[in-house]
């Protein structure tokens, strides 16, 4: 610490008789400004204006990214709306395909066939220990066809089987622009949804 002060008073010394680049006949003015100008450096107006644009953002630039954040967010929620009804119909394809599962593993418990049947407004299916059916609604705006085979005319009725098999069909999903396919093979029962 005291080396550190030895320092600068040698320094102050040389600026003071002006040994370090100045005239030794300057007058006390001059030597006390060049005393101030070592220890805080002037910087142009140039290099006063670069870091101070370096240090932070203009006005108009944080501006710019508060429109640019206000439209994104204004967009996002019209986004969502849009996909909303792919989502539904998805989870209603993804539902319609573990009932069915569930259904034949019913069966394969009861030892009887059982049956989902299609309607307008949703599903029903038929439960083991129960004369009851429940019922499944689709989502809103979705409708249903089952095809057992292509060139048939459209079905309302899939039946599983005790031994795995069922019926088989396809069941189409669909909701305004979005479609989703859940198919079931005849001979082993398996459901794939698409």
């Amino acid at each position: 610490m005291t080396a550190h002060i030895a320092r600068r008073s040698a320094i102050g010394m040389l600026i003071a008789t002006g040994a370090a680049g100045g005239n030794s006949s300057a007058s006390a003015n001059e030597r006390r400004w060049s005393r101030t100008q070592t220890a805080f450096p002037q910087k142009s107006v140039s290099e006063r204006s670069r870091s101070s644009r370096e240090q932070g953002m203009t006005l108009l630039e944080l501006m710019v990214v508060i429109l640019l954040l206000s439209i994104i967010a204004r967009l996002f929620p019209i986004a969502i709306q849009r996909l909303g009804p792919a989502w539904r119909l998805a989870a209603a394809a993804r539902s319609l395909a573990i009932d069915i599962r569930a259904l034949q593993s019913q069966a394969a418990v009861s030892g009887h066939p059982l049956e989902l049947t299609l309607e307008v407004s949703g599903y029903t299916v038929q439960q083991a220990a129960t004369v009851n059916a429940r019922h499944v609604a689709w989502p809103p705006n979705t409708t249903a066809t089952l095809r057992v085979h292509p060139d048939d005319q459209p079905s309302r009725t899939i039946v599983m089987y005790p031994d795995g098999s069922s019926s088989g069909g396809e069941f189409e999903l669909r909701s305004d622009r979005s479609r989703r396919t859940v198919s079931v093979t005849v001979a082993t029962g398996q459901v794939r949804v698409r």
